[in-house]
């Protein structure tokens, strides 16, 4: 089973024949990787597509790429099997979420 979350304060998901799951700000969208995690006892895969700028005041899209970071180093049972996709315009945005999310699939990779 394949989770698909979208994290976006505006746009909505692509037409792409997946049920992506739309969420608007960083605390639904850490709630709903945790859920998905949960419920398919950690067998599940998660797709999330980030965009970095969320509004004004807001954490961005790379808060939650440092947020899932920080639980994966930390809590060795929290291993989702990720995909982060990124579809943000903001180009320092990209690449500091870019990097994260390298380091995210490193510490995946060490299990």
């Amino acid at each position: 089973m394949t989770t698909y979350i979208f994290l976006d304060d505006v746009r909505m998901p692509p037409d792409d024949g997946n049920k992506w799951k739309v969420v608007r700000d960083i605390d639904d969208a850490w709630a709903s990787i945790v859920t998905a995690w949960h419920t398919s006892h950690g067998r599940g895969e998660i797709v999330i597509s980030l965009d970095h700028d969320l509004g004004d005041d807001i954490p961005t899209g790379y808060y939650l790429v440092k947020h899932t970071e920080c639980a994966v180093a930390r809590y060795h049972e929290f291993k989702p099997k990720l995909e982060m996709r990124i579809h943000s315009a903001n180009p320092v945005g990209r690449q500091n979420m870019e990097r994260g999310i390298e380091s995210i699939y490193r510490m995946l990779e060490k299990g």
